[in-house]
């Protein structure tokens, strides 16, 4: 995977969890996050901060689910 073939994947859905993005890529999570930190850096991304609203806390979800990135362009 190349950072064009993410960033068309992004720009075209806006938003995607990190699991989702390496069962696309078939990638290593942290592989991904490495990619994404480029986006980042340059503003084109943002990390969401709570994606699922207001979490209890109560450690059900997938954390996988809940690490969402946003294209902002």
């Amino acid at each position: 995977m190349i950072l064009s073939e993410l960033r068309a994947y992004l720009s075209e859905h806006g938003r995607a969890g990190i699991g989702d993005l390496a069962n696309r890529f078939d990638a290593d999570p942290d592989a991904i996050r490495g990619m994404l930190s480029h986006f980042i850096r340059k503003g084109r991304v943002r990390k969401l901060e709570n994606p699922a609203g207001d979490c209890g806390g109560c450690s059900k979800c997938d954390a996988f689910a809940l690490e969402v990135y946003e294209w902002t362009e």
